[in-house]
């Protein structure tokens, strides 16, 4: 009565199973890149940046230390990632005669504008989550439809066709959650990354605005 063959399960999943395909494989691949991007949140790497500045910062090296920052890169896998404090770093060196609360608060709206593209395709994610368990339903309704107009072709041979045709429907359903499952998930995996990082890279810049103001004052 069933063929529960995989080719089959595609086969008899209509247009409703392509798209959540089509979804599954989107939601895949965002969620695979944004992993290895938000590998730049790992804190090794803003101490191993501040260091690096520190030392700069130090030797009183100031176009050492903006060469530093365009260079300074995280390279996870083969996918090449630009550091978030880098930008707000090289902003910081360009402006540092400015004033230190006007300073930290324009270098703290940088680094906001930084965390922006961090979640920029996160909204895919946040977009698949709720609607994929719908199109599914949306599937299921459409089999058990069809099942039911079997039904009134043929009594005896109906009612094994409602019956594949439910278990064909509820295949839409399974799809939708499969999709839908990991998006969520992994959206709210990474927005916490997010705001959980976030702390360390403020406190990053707070420290970079003071170094340079103490350089400034033995200066003076």
């Amino acid at each position: 009565m069933f063929d529960n063959s995989i080719a089959d399960i595609f086969a008899k999943g209509g247009f409703v199973l392509i798209i959540l395909i089509i979804c599954s494989i989107l939601s895949l691949g965002v969620i695979i890149f944004k992993f290895l991007e938000f590998k730049v949140l790992n804190k090794k790497y803003i101490d191993d940046f501040k260091m690096r500045i520190a030392s700069a910062i130090r030797a009183r090296d100031i176009k050492e230390a903006e060469y530093i920052c365009g260079l300074y890169k995280v390279k996870v896998w083969s996918l090449t990632v630009t550091f978030p404090l880098a930008s707000v770093y090289a902003y910081i060196f360009h402006n540092h005669n400015l004033n230190r609360d006007i300073l930290y608060e324009k270098a703290i709206k940088k680094l906001d504008l930084e965390f922006l593209k961090l979640d920029k395709g996160l909204g895919i994610l946040s977009t698949l989550g709720p609607v994929s368990p719908f199109i599914g339903l949306f599937g299921t309704v459409l089999g058990i439809i069809k099942a039911f107009q079997s039904l009134s072709l043929s009594q005896t041979e109906g009612y094994f066709s409602v019956m594949s045709g439910i278990a064909e429907a509820l295949i839409a359903t399974a799809a939708g959650l499969v999709v839908a499952i990991p998006a969520t998930m992994f959206f709210n995996y990474f927005r916490r990354r997010l705001r959980n990082s976030l702390p360390y890279f403020e406190e990053a810049v707070d420290d970079l605005i003071l170094q340079l103001k103490k350089k400034e004052e033995q200066v003076v």
